[in-house]
């Protein structure tokens, strides 16, 4: 059976590329909690933010870093198109060891 490596690196990288930018798509961003967003419905359902929390350390991370610009839709997006290609790809190393066996199955012979 092929092993498609690129494939499956396409997959796991696209993954964690689309996974970084979802702090920022729920309202995270580099100014604070964007107004209207999920963090700001969770920010007012919390109350005060509680240091260390999940919350802080998000909105922490989202203010320091580039997790907190529209990089990571750019990011997102990229990773979206690595995991359609890896899908892709291991598709297709499936159906080359389909015709693979297709064409050695029809050399057996029966009795």
């Amino acid at each position: 059976m092929p092993d498609d490596k690129v494939g499956k690196g396409c997959i796991l990288g696209g993954f964690v590329a689309f996974c970084s930018s979802v702090p920022y798509m729920m309202g995270f961003t580099a100014s604070g909690v964007a107004k209207g967003s999920i963090a700001a419905l969770i920010q007012s359902t919390i109350g005060n933010v509680a240091g260390g929390s999940l919350f802080a350390m998000a909105q922490s991370a989202a203010a320091t870093t580039a997790l907190g610009t529209a990089a990571p839709i750019v990011v997102a997006g990229a990773g979206a198109g690595a995991i359609v290609y890896g899908v892709y790809r291991l598709s297709q190393s499936k159906e080359i060891e389909k015709m693979e066996f297709e064409d050695r199955s029809s050399y057996m012979c029966y009795e």
